[in-house]
């Protein structure tokens, strides 16, 4: 019976762990997108949702690294609720400086931003060693005792480079990021011809041009209308060859 009475419970927290996870995660899919070379990788993620839903037809896989999305944000809100005390103080210090250089209030407030950073660097490191979840960022204590037993038992490097290599691994880098350079590599194939064609119109009294301009223009749209699906296939198929099929896109898409 008390089992019954907790269900709506658990599966509310569940529910919030879920939502704030997945908010974290996109995020950070919307700063890396922004990165050079790195966006490749946001891509990788995206495809990787589109080819299980395309395996599966279920749509609870539509969110990308859902395993794993509720550890990221805890690792998210705890190295920002340590870090952002410690960019203020750096900013406080850097006015004092440029107040009074030699003053004793600053050379105090140095002092203490320095001993400041290295304690808390450690425990971001013990927080993350243990397997970054988020009660691991508010309780140092427990990380130090933590740390102490381990070294103890000599196998305080064995857990850390466990917990770390864990989650990496299930974020599975190497491979959405390849899978995101093919779709990427596909697609630009697709388009450059027609956006080759439609970048050649540079004269106003050149018929010609304008003529091969309104072409590129027209195979662009057909073309920007196929990609993202044959885009989708290549991640459903994990087949390069899946990315130029477009009389099976056309087929699944009636």
């Amino acid at each position: 019976m008390t089992r019954i009475r907790t269900l709506p419970l658990r599966a509310t927290a569940w529910l919030i762990r879920m939502l704030f996870g997945l908010f974290s995660l996109t995020l950070l899919l919307a700063v890396i997108a922004a990165i050079p070379l790195v966006n490749v990788l946001a891509l990788g993620y995206l495809l990787e949702v589109e080819g299980r839903v395309g395996r599966t037809g279920r749509l609870r896989f539509a969110f990308p690294l859902l395993e794993i999305a509720p550890r990221f944000g805890a690792i998210v809100v705890g190295l920002a609720g340590w870090l952002l005390p410690i960019w203020w103080l750096t900013q406080v210090l850097a006015d004092y400086r440029l107040i009074a250089p030699r003053g004793a209030a600053t050379v105090t407030l140095a002092w203490l931003h320095g001993v400041t950073v290295v304690l808390v660097t450690v425990h971001l490191l013990l927080a993350l060693s243990r397997g970054g979840s988020l009660g691991c960022f508010v309780r140092p204590l427990k990380n130090l005792l933590w740390l102490i037993g381990e070294l103890r038992r000599g196998e305080y490097f064995e857990r850390a480079e466990g917990q770390v290599m864990e989650f990496v691994t299930q974020m599975r880098i190497g491979h959405h990021f390849w899978l995101g350079l093919r779709g990427l590599v596909g697609g630009l194939l697709w388009l450059v011809l027609p956006s080759g064609l439609f970048g050649a119109y540079h004269q106003v009294d050149n018929v010609g041009q304008l003529v091969v301009m309104l072409v590129g223009g027209l195979n662009l749209v057909l073309v920007l209308a196929w990609v993202p699906f044959l885009q989708a296939r290549l991640a459903t198929e994990n087949r390069m060859r899946a990315m130029f099929e477009l009389g099976a896109i056309r087929e699944l898409f009636c």
